[in-house]
Formats: structure tokens, C-alpha cells, sequence
């Protein structure tokens, strides 16, 4: 009797769930020297909420930034984000980041035009 007891609590206190998180990807960005458009997907099981996206050049230095962002987005949706931009040259690639308040992050390369 002490070892089914023993070895059924062996195995429930060993058991664990499964943690459901956010998941963000960037299905296109369109950059030019003065905006940056960014359309983002939630392919994560839960709402998250984006906080800030950063443009980074290809040394991954940042070039702007936009950390008032709050914009919450629900798991399947998609939203779109624009921005005025400064500090971007036309033919150079940037790197897109964007970043959630759980954590999540992402990021997107693009390349910038007039």
C-alpha cells in the first residue's frame, strides 16, 4: 500500500502542463525614408500585447525606434502598424523587431526605398 502511494505521487508531482504563449510573426513591411509599414500575426495561442518596434541596420545599431506602441492582438489577427520614420537611406536592407509585453519578440528584414 506505501509503495502504490509513493509512486502515484512520484508521478503527479512530476506531471506538467503545457504553458500556452503568445507567438508574433511579420507577414510584410514595406520601409521608405520617411514611414514603415509592418503587418503583424498573432500565431500564438494567446492575446499578446505589442509595446515597441525597433528598425536596427544590418551592424544591428538602432536607427529608430517607436516604444509607445499599445496594441493589443488577439491569437489569428493581424495588425497593421505605421510609423514616420527618420534616419533611413533608400537601398539599404534595416532589420524590423517587434516586441511584445509577455516577451515575445520577432524580427523582419527590409529593405528601404525612396
Amino acid at each position: 500500500a506505501v509503495y502504490v502511494y509513493v509512486t502515484s505521487w512520484i508521478g503527479s508531482s512530476t506531471s506538467t502542463s503545457a504553458v500556452v504563449q503568445a507567438e508574433i510573426q511579420v507577414d510584410i513591411a514595406d520601409l521608405s525614408t520617411s514611414q514603415l509599414k509592418v503587418w503583424i500575426r498573432n500565431v500564438g495561442g494567446t492575446t499578446t500585447n505589442i509595446t515597441a518596434i525597433y528598425l536596427l541596420s544590418s551592424n544591428g545599431a538602432v536607427v529608430w525606434n517607436d516604444t509607445s506602441v499599445d496594441q493589443e492582438l488577439p491569437p489569428g489577427e493581424v495588425v497593421q502598424y505605421t510609423g514616420n520614420v527618420t534616419e533611413v537611406q533608400s537601398g539599404y536592407s534595416y532589420v524590423i523587431k517587434v516586441v511584445c509585453s509577455d516577451g515575445a519578440s520577432t524580427t523582419y528584414t527590409v529593405k528601404a526605398h525612396s
